[in-house]
């Protein structure tokens, strides 16, 4: 989700509704603390109420001091990421290279949850390959180093977003730990929420890459628990959000990131519409995002 789940992105999709908690991109706790690195990229003081920050290292003390970094910004939650594949990540020992150490995994959030006023969750993988799947024993390590709670995508390291997402293994972790479980992947329909609900027991689902696809996927997953059939949103209403997505880009960022991330989502969210074609091509010749937004708005027009 990197690139992807940006403040202004989390404030959109929150005000469609339905959506409980949001979590930062990865923040790399150096990049923090040698000040290469700004919280206020990341968390937004306009949705600390809703939203986690999610800090990435390998050494327990230096997430303490980018956990209080982070806490005098104004965070009410701290997640730990123990998930991340990339080789970027992982080579210095953070992300799921965390999992290959469960002794120091505990440490980072026994450290973090007994020196800071907020709650510690930890987000993890079901291990590095498929020879060391350790997610049980890790689980039960961050509960005995007081994470409130585990958020668990149930594919391997190695599987990095391949293959199918295991999630006889959330509901082994769920059996496991005390603390509340989150369940996480290959959620791109409410349906496929439910039934994650229904065959582990989770305490909740993370949505991550289908959001991005559906925007409105939080607030159609709690109308098909609650009555079991959900709508879908209307050309209109689609149109409608993206607007409003883009409009917010400009107010809340510089120019050029605001074109970035707006060129980036033309093309997330028009996927699958007819006539879109048209749009996503003009992206490689504008050069403001107001020269994008009036293309979108005349091409919004002709939608309707």
């Amino acid at each position: 989700m990197a690139g992807l789940s940006e403040a202004v992105l989390r404030k959109t999709v929150y005000s469609l509704g339905s959506l409980g908690l949001t979590v930062t991109e990865l923040v790399p706790i150096e990049g923090l603390l040698r000040g290469r690195l700004k919280l206020s990229e990341y968390l937004s003081k306009d949705d600390l109420e809703f939203t986690s920050l999610q800090l990435s290292g390998s050494t327990p003390e230096r997430f303490l001091e980018a956990g209080r970094m982070a806490v005098d910004y104004g965070a009410r939650m701290i997640d730990v990421n123990m998930g991340c594949p990339v080789p970027k990540i992982t080579k210095s020992g953070g992300g799921s290279a965390l999992l290959r150490e469960p002794v120091k995994a505990r440490r980072v959030v026994e450290i973090l949850s007994a020196n800071l006023p907020v709650p510690v969750t930890a987000k993890i993988r079901s291990g590095w390959d498929e020879g060391s799947v350790n997610f049980a024993d890790v689980g039960k390590a961050l509960e005995d180093g007081g994470a409130a709670a585990i958020t668990l995508h149930s594919r391997t390291r190695k599987a990095m977003y391949t293959g199918k997402a295991d999630w006889k293994q959330i509901a082994l972790l769920k059996k496991s730990v005390s603390v509340p479980v989150i369940g996480n992947g290959d959620i791109t329909r409410p349906q496929e929420a439910k039934r994650m609900f229904d065959e582990t027991g989770c305490d909740a689902v993370m949505i991550g890459r289908g959001a991005v696809r559906n925007p409105f996927i939080f607030k159609q997953t709690t109308e098909f628990l609650e009555t079991g059939s959900y709508g879908e949103p209307g050309m209109e209403e689609r149109l409608a959000f993206m607007k409003r997505h883009f409009e917010d880009l400009i107010s809340s960022l510089e120019a050029g990131k605001a074109l970035h991330y707006m060129k980036l989502f033309v093309g997330k969210f028009t996927r699958g519409m007819d006539h879109a074609a048209s749009l996503r091509q003009s992206l490689s010749v504008v050069k403001t995002p107001f020269e994008l937004l009036s293309l979108f708005n005349e091409w919004a027009e002709e939608q309707n």
